[in-house]
């Protein structure tokens, strides 16, 4: 890793207040029936580091829902190692990159205790009015999200993409899935998709986990799932009258799974 470059105009010592560091050990409701942390719950953990680090900046929840504004994520993807395990101890760094037209990029390393590399991930997150629900640049509200580069970004991927569905499912979003944003949180999603998959896959780590959201999903929204299978996973295709989300899922060869 190769130390923190300060954004324009961000002094060298404000740089490390760029990258947020947090600690977590790994509880019982946090797994599955495998031991390992849930995809859903790996992703409220980078969602909540996320949130609680543009609050530290003065972007936080206090700031924005004043203004009428509310943080979504357009695109998530992770590339994964290994997932921890209950009981195991676990440090997260997340910080801001440079701002792409009206989205805050968002990075994501969580490592063991004894600082091995567990998983690695971009997001980008963006502000959206919250009564015409579509996405605002910060300056013409006078924000401004300050950045870091640190050397240890990952590219930012392309959007998901997979051919016709093998399987077609739906889901109609229920009450528990909305969030404070009123629609079907980005934590759900993977949640949704792994009651699909079959079980036997779901007993290995994936290496990949991309997804991205195209529209919102609110309560009673029926959503079309399609799955098709790719060579190493599935590409995940969920729809209404308009896309909802795309994922695609990727898992290691048996053999490099086990070295």
């Amino acid at each position: 890793m190769t130390g923190p470059v300060p954004s324009a105009g961000v002094a060298d010592a404000d740089a490390l207040h760029l990258i947020y560091e947090t600690t977590r050990t790994i509880r019982h409701s946090d797994v599955d029936c495998h031991r390992r942390l849930r995809w859903s719950s790996l992703f409220t953990l980078l969602q909540e580091a996320a949130i609680d680090h543009v609050g530290r900046l003065g972007l936080g929840l206090d700031k924005t829902l004043g203004l009428g504004l509310l943080w979504v994520v357009a695109l998530q993807n992770l590339s994964i190692r290994r997932l921890p395990t209950f009981g195991e101890r676990v440090r997260l760094r997340t910080w801001p990159g440079k701002p792409i037209h009206n989205f805050c990029p968002r990075y994501y390393r969580m490592s063991a205790e004894d600082g091995a590399l567990l998983l690695e991930g971009c997001a980008l997150w963006g502000l959206m009015e919250q009564n015409e629900r579509k996405l605002i640049d910060l300056q013409v509200y006078g924000l401004r999200m300050p950045f870091v580069v640190t050397g240890d970004e990952l590219p930012l991927p392309r959007a998901p993409r997979g051919g016709p569905p093998t399987q077609v499912a739906q889901f109609t979003v229920p009450y528990s899935c909305l969030d404070l944003n009123g629609h079907m949180n980005n934590a759900r999603y993977p949640e949704l998709v792994q009651d699909l998959l079959p079980p036997s896959l779901l007993a290995r780590d994936p290496s990949q986990i991309c997804v991205e959201y195209d529209h919102e999903a609110c309560l009673g929204d029926v959503l079309r799932i399609g799955m098709t299978p790719l060579a190493d996973g599935y590409f995940i295709l969920g729809e209404t009258d308009r896309r909802v989300f795309r994922m695609a899922l990727r898992w290691p060869a048996e053999e490099e799974a086990t070295l």
